[in-house]
């Protein structure tokens, strides 16, 4: 939970303390803004945090945890994933984690962040 830091009133940094392409482990720093979307980054992960808190969640727990509050595991979110999305009438075969860190390059490119910011979000697989 300690790599959720609140910077601002509409700004949240996410850390990763690594990843398959952080070779040397340094970790990075993902900034989610408030979007005054109806899905919004900031106050999602806001309600999240402050539900996880109010639950007892400590800040050396794990941000994301399955029913029993241990870490969650790449393989049960996908399991999760693709089932929420067949119940919305989508094929679930045509996802994966690979679709988040698309998805994320095409978002940053569709609003005009540089490629070198854009490789961040390389390091989010799911």
């Amino acid at each position: 939970m300690d790599d959720v830091v609140f910077v601002s009133d509409c700004q949240v940094n996410l850390r990763l303390k690594a990843s398959k392409t952080d070779i040397f482990r340094h970790g990075v720093i993902i900034k989610l803004f408030k979007t005054n979307n109806n899905i919004c980054p900031y106050v999602q992960l806001s309600k999240y945090v402050t539900s996880r808190k109010m639950n007892g969640a400590t800040d050396n727990d794990p941000l994301l945890v399955d029913s029993s509050n241990l870490a969650l595991r790449r393989s049960l979110f996908i399991d999760k994933l693709k089932t929420i999305l067949s119940h919305l009438g989508l094929n679930a075969d045509k996802y994966s984690g690979h679709s988040f860190r698309i998805g994320a390059a095409t978002t940053c490119s569709s609003n005009g962040i540089q490629e070198s910011y854009d490789s961040n979000f390389r390091t989010l697989e799911i």
